[in-house]
């Protein structure tokens, strides 16, 4: 479950000029947190699905994933903000970006996420669960870099560093 400590960090980061926290909202300009993130869906299948796969991507498993993901995905020198791995699972970058059928931790959220279409082709597509779930995970890691001058959203939103 999201925390209200979470959203707002998130929609505190989202502010412009800010770009760590880009693609967090559905419409293309949100002023209300109770319209930010997943919250900004009306279907509640769209909002159940956003934050479900926002909370896999959170998750210990996704972020070991992440982590342990083969060296093309050059996750250590983008702050290991590249979700890919829980999508595709332990293979490279090429064969994951080539695949139709995915074995990573958040497989099943993802496929849910890009309502029908295909999770790699919906990827950062911001108008669906899938893309507002990528960003705001994105944002979550980022804002831990100390020198990006954002407020640490990590710990509110149980990242599992």
């Amino acid at each position: 479950m999201v925390t209200s400590a979470c959203t707002t960090c998130e929609f505190n980061d989202s502010a412009p000029p800010l770009s760590f926290c880009a693609g967090t909202t559905v419409a293309p300009s949100v002023t209300t947190i109770s319209a930010f993130g997943c919250d900004g869906f009306t279907a509640a299948a769209d909002k159940a699905s956003c934050n479900a796969l926002a909370a896999c991507l959170r998750g210990a498993a996704c972020q070991a994933a992440i982590h342990s993901a083969t060296s093309d995905y050059a996750e250590a020198g983008s702050n290991f903000d590249d979700p890919h791995p829980c999508l595709c699972g332990s293979v490279s970058l090429a064969t994951c970006l080539g695949a139709s059928t995915f074995t990573g931790v958040c497989q099943a959220q993802y496929v849910a996420a890009s309502n029908g279409g295909s999770p790699l082709n919906n990827f950062g597509n911001n108008a669906l669960p899938i893309g507002i779930a990528n960003n705001l995970m994105t944002c979550d890691v980022d804002s831990t870099v100390s020198d990006n001058g954002l407020q640490n959203c990590g710990a509110s939103c149980s990242l599992g560093l």
